[in-house]
């Protein structure tokens, strides 16, 4: 079984699914740790050095090999996976794929209190106007890319659950629950 992890950064990918691994006895992969061990460079610097299409390359390369992998896993996934199609399709072939979805201001709030974020991700836009304070530019950010991406999760995801001031165990108990209702 292979279980693949979509939503924008901060709606728990990589917390909800070591925890769901653990819970269905099933190995766990960081989909954009991976990548970071295999390119030898934190996500901020391929962006920085080789720009956004590289690091997507690099990213759909390692999604289609797991997805054609013969071992059963839970994915967490980079927030931007869905933007290919391909990716799309692999992750629908692969298995069940859920959408963790929380608000634009529940996930600014989780991104400030992650420490990886500054270090690890990279703004994905530029900053709309000098005046504006570092959180309403992330504010901005996630509003925009989330009215673009949200259709892409859509279409993409079997199932759908929302994170937003949720315990971590409930969450991960509605998405067995959901895996259980699909015959998983």
């Amino acid at each position: 079984m292979k279980i693949s992890l979509i939503g924008y950064r901060g709606t728990g990918k990589t917390t909800i699914g070591a925890k769901l691994a653990v819970r269905l006895h099933q190995r766990f992969i960081d989909a954009d740790q991976l990548l970071q061990e295999r390119a030898g460079r934190k996500i901020s610097e391929i962006f920085a050095t080789d720009g956004e299409a590289v690091f997507r390359q690099l990213e759909a390369k390692l999604i289609h090999e797991l997805a054609n992998s013969k071992k059963s896993f839970v994915l967490s996934t980079g927030g931007g996976v869905i933007l290919r199609p391909e990716n799309r399709a692999a992750l629908q072939s692969a298995g069940p794929v859920v959408w963790l979805k929380a608000t634009p201001r529940t996930i600014c709030t989780r991104l400030r209190l992650d420490s990886a974020t500054a270090h690890q991700r990279p703004a994905l836009l530029a900053a709309t106007q000098a005046d504006q304070t570092p959180e309403d530019q992330m504010l901005y950010e996630v509003t925009t890319l989330l009215a673009r991406r949200e259709p892409l999760y859509r279409q993409t995801a079997s199932i759908h659950v929302t994170t937003d001031d949720r315990d971590e165990s409930q969450i991960v108990q509605e998405i067995r629950k959901k895996l259980a209702d699909l015959k998983i």
